[in-house]
This record gives structure tokens, sequence and C-alpha cells, in this order.
């Protein structure tokens, strides 16, 4: 009931992260120009009910946020109660009606609503750093992929201008369809001008590498542009160094060795696969392979495995329930098991081919008993 999957790959980039929650690129923070000019031109004031409650939300945000950063030494709401001081600046902006009764005004519920993501600022992050001071995006030759060229027009656009390329995409909300449209063209139009700067930089480094006369395309670098902040490469370790005693990653094997709570405790079955292997090296048979031979492959077994965790410096013992159990299974293959592995692989390999999604690092273990599943960087 144990599946196995182990992905070697090196230096694979992938562009199409496609993260759950990705934060929206609104530059708030650090409005450019034209969002400046375009929020400025909207006044809240003397507006009538049904314009007031369709100014878009984005507005709202960039306008109140002033004014709490003219109250904070200009300084931006980070940490919760800062937000929620932000938050009712925001709600103070709601219009009421002669009772003194706040409106039921959509656009600002939204604005509130949407404090804790729309203010993330947009910025180089720790992984982006690493990408793009890799050796195969500083050392650009004429074998170089289009991905690491455009790593490098990257670098010289940030040291340019001074910040990343805008995504050019806002969400929707509540707003008459003009000034939404007009908003739309602002941040399309700004994405733009970036683009254009990183095509030209790009190919300029591509003509310099004296590589293939192919020009690196428009809609290649607008892609890469849009995924700029989930841009990551992927580097699994080799079946050499992993089971190398003296390379694999004994730290992280030894600590989950002994956290064995929730999905951790797969580790175990980890242990037990390499232990298999051996066993068949030495006796050209899985344990337990004989239903009147599993008795006594039990101690065999068990001299395998901690002769195993002692060569990785290990001092850790694994329960004996782990062997038992692996010579019960006698080496079958269910095919429900097989199968569910087989979907797997066959997602992983998409992912390689097509360069969207992360794909697993390294190893995968598949518990069909508790349906939990493992990734270890060994």
């Amino acid at each position: 009931m144990i599946g196995y999957l182990r992905l070697v790959s090196q230096n694979h980039t992938v562009v199409e992260a496609h993260p759950e929650h990705p934060h929206p690129d609104l530059r708030l923070t650090k409005p450019f120009p034209e969002l400046v000019e375009f929020c400025d031109s909207i006044k809240l004031d003397g507006l009538s009910k049904k314009d007031h409650s369709h100014i878009p939300w984005l507005v709202l945000l960039y306008k109140y946020l002033q004014i709490y950063k003219s109250q904070n030494n200009g300084d931006v709401p980070t940490s919760y109660k800062q937000k929620n001081a932000f938050k009712e600046i925001i709600r103070q902006g709601i219009l009421r009606n002669e009772d003194g009764i706040p409106e039921d005004e959509e656009n600002f519920q939204e604005a509130i609503a949407a404090v804790n993501t729309a203010l993330h600022e947009t910025k180089v992050t720790s992984s982006l750093q690493v990408l793009l001071a890799h050796s195969l995006a500083c050392e650009i030759t004429g074998k170089s992929s289009n991905f690491w060229i455009l790593c490098q027009a990257l670098k010289e656009f940030i040291d340019c201008e001074g910040c990343l390329p805008l995504q050019g995409s806002i969400p929707d909300m509540t707003a008459d369809s003009k000034t939404y449209i007009a908003l739309q063209h602002i941040y399309k139009n700004k994405a733009n001008q970036h683009i254009n700067q990183m095509h030209e930089k790009a190919n300029e480094i591509k003509l310099l590498s004296q590589g293939p006369s192919e020009t690196i395309t428009i809609d290649s670098v607008r892609l890469f542009c849009r995924n700029i902040s989930n841009l990551s490469l992927v580097n699994c370790r080799s079946l050499e160094l992993e089971f190398n005693a003296k390379t694999t990653n004994t730290q992280l094997l030894a600590h989950k060795l002994e956290d064995v709570s929730g999905n951790d405790y797969d580790v175990g079955y980890y242990v037990m696969l390499r232990a298999a292997d051996e066993f068949y090296k030495q006796y050209n048979k899985l344990p337990g392979w004989y239903d009147d031979q599993i008795e006594a492959d039990i101690p065999l077994l068990k001299v395998i495995v901690n002769k195993l965790l002692s060569d990785t410096g290990l001092t850790l013992t694994i329960e004996e329930d782990y062997i038992h159990e692996f010579c019960s299974y006698g080496g079958a293959e269910i095919h429900s098991i097989a199968a569910f592995m087989g979907g797997v692989a066959a997602q992983e390999i998409i992912k390689l081919i097509t360069g969207q999604y992360k794909p697993i690092q390294n190893t995968y273990i598949y518990n069909g008993c508790t349906q939990n599943s493992l990734v270890l960087d060994l």
C-alpha cells in the first residue's frame, strides 16, 4: 500500500507556477505616476450617492492610504493593529443617511476586505534574488535558454527602474464601467511599457551572446513578466548524492524520524524502501516474497535497516511495526496504488515538459492506507 516516486532534474525552470493565492500587483504602496494622476483626478467630495458607491475600491484604498500616511509619518500599515486603524479610516468615508446611519456601499466594504492583500509590496523576493544571482543568469552564452536571458534582462531592468515590471492586471470590483475600464488601461499601458523595455533588453543580450538568430518574442516576455513574482528553479539532488551516506540530507531524515506525528510518520517507509532494495541485492528477492519465509525475513530485514541508519550516522531506530509490515507485503503491487502513482508520475512529467506548476522536490511517498503523502528533499 506504499507508493514511491523519485524526480531527478537539474536546472528545471518554472515560469507559470500557478500559485493558489497570488497577491495582486497593484503598487499602492509605491504608485507609479500615471496611477497617482488618475486617482488624484477623482474627487470624493460632492459626489452623488450612486457615483460615490461606484468608485473602484482600488482608488479608495489609494486615497485613504494617503490620509493614513499623513498621520503616521509616511508609513504604510503593516501590522494587524495598524491595518485595523486603516480600515477604520476607510469606514469613516462611507456616506451616512439623515439619521447618521452608514449607507450600504459595497465598494467601501470591498476596500476594507482588500486591505490585507492589496497593500502587499511588490519587491524582489529572496527566492528571486537567488535566481538572478545564479551563474546561468550572470554568464549568458550562445547556448543560454531564453529564461536565463530574460533573467539577465530583468536584472538590468531592476537596476534601471528600481522596481519589478508591472503585471498589468487588476481584480474585479464594484465600479461604473467607464472608471473601471480607464483604470484597467492605466495598468495595462504601464505593463506594456515595461514589457517593451524588457523585450528590447532581452534581445540586445541575445544578440551579444551570439546564439541562434531567432529573437525572443514579445509574447514570451509578456508571459515572463506576468509571472515574475513566482519564477522558480528546481534542482533535484542526484541519486548518487542521496544514496551516499556522507552526502544524504541526514539532518532532515533525523528530524523526520524523531517527530513521527502526522504525515511525517511515513518517513519510516522511505527507510524501509531503501532497506528493501538492499535486501533484494543481497538475497535476490524482496522481503516476505515467499509466504513460508516471512518470519525468517524479518530479522534479516531488521539487520539491513539498522546498518542503513548507522551508515548514515543516525543513532535512531525504526519501529518493529514497519519491518513486520514490509515483510507481510511480500513485494505486492496493489493495482489501485499502481494506478494512482502512474497518475502522479504523468502529472510530474507534464510539469517538466510544459514548465508549468512546480514539480515535486526529489522524493514522493504515498501511503495508501492513510491517503497521506510526503515529499522529502534528501
